[in-house]
C-alpha cells in the first residue's frame, strides 16, 4: 500500500507543476503560449485522472485488507519517491541554467543510464529519438527554446 501512496504523492507533485506551468504559460504572448498552454492542460488533465484512478485503486486495496494485519505489498521508501522528486527538480534547475535542448540530453543521458540501467547505446538511441523529435516539431511550429541563464543556444 506505501507504494501506491508514493505513487500518488508523485502524480499530486506533477498535478502541481503542470497546473503552475499553465498559470505561467499564460502571461506569455498568444502565439507563443499556444503550445506550453496546450501542454500543461492536457498534462495536468492526466495527472489528475491518474490521481482519481490511484485514489479508488488505493481505497479498494484499502478496504479489501481492511480487516488483515499484515500487509504483503512490499514497502517502497519515501527516499524513492523523493529521488524521482529530484530528478526533476533537477531538470528544471538544468533548463534555468544551461537551457532546455541541452538539459534535456543531460537528464535523459543520466536518467536512462542510472536510473533505467539501460545499455549506453539504448540510452543514446533513446535520446537521439526525442532530441530529433523536439527539433522537428521545433521547425515545424517555428519554436524557440528557453536558452537558460547562461544564454547557451544550440540548434
Amino acid at each position: 500500500m506505501k507504494k501506491q501512496i508514493n505513487s500518488l504523492l508523485f502524480t499530486f507533485f506533477l498535478f502541481v507543476i503542470f497546473v503552475f506551468m499553465a498559470f505561467n504559460a499564460n502571461d506569455f504572448a498568444d502565439l507563443a503560449k499556444f503550445f506550453p498552454m496546450t501542454v500543461a492542460i492536457i498534462s495536468a488533465n492526466i495527472a489528475l485522472l491518474s490521481m482519481i484512478l490511484q485514489g479508488v485503486g488505493i481505497y479498494k486495496e484499502w478496504k479489501k485488507t481492511k480487516n488483515d494485519e499484515t500487509d504483503t505489498d512490499m514497502e517502497a521508501p519515501f527516499s524513492r519517491l523523493l529521488r524521482y522528486i529530484a530528478w526533476t527538480l533537477g531538470y528544471v534547475i538544468l533548463i534555468y541554467f544551461i537551457g532546455f535542448i541541452i538539459s534535456t540530453i543531460i537528464f535523459l543521458l543520466s536518467f536512462f543510464i542510472i536510473e533505467s540501467k539501460f545499455k549506453y547505446w539504448v540510452a543514446f538511441l533513446n535520446t537521439a529519438i526525442v532530441i530529433g523529435l523536439l527539433l522537428f516539431f521545433s521547425g515545424i511550429m517555428n519554436l524557440q527554446w528557453p536558452t537558460g541563464l547562461f544564454n547557451i543556444m544550440t540548434f
